[in-house]
């Protein structure tokens, strides 16, 4: 994930053959749901990117986790979210 600590936009690379379930989400350090962050289309073969606008949430500075889920593999990793002024 890049950056982090992010100010505005949101990258997640990740690898994943084609039909696999990818689900990727945002959830604040109480575990309340935010929002599904949506994957672009594949560059190439297995490697792809999920984006968020983050600016766009109207979220308060803090840290938050995304949980990643591709074919069942679940995988949590925590960001720091800095809004900008």
């Amino acid at each position: 994930m890049s950056p982090n600590p992010v100010t505005d936009r949101l990258e997640i690379a990740f690898t994943a053959n084609e039909g696999d379930a990818v689900d990727i989400r945002l959830y604040d350090y109480l575990g309340r749901y935010i929002q599904n962050i949506p994957v672009l289309d594949s560059n190439t073969g297995s490697s792809h990117i999920a984006a968020l606008d983050m600016s766009s949430l109207n979220m308060e500075s803090g840290v938050y986790i995304i949980n990643a889920t591709i074919n069942g593999v679940k995988n949590s990793q925590k960001i720091v979210y800095t809004k900008g002024q």
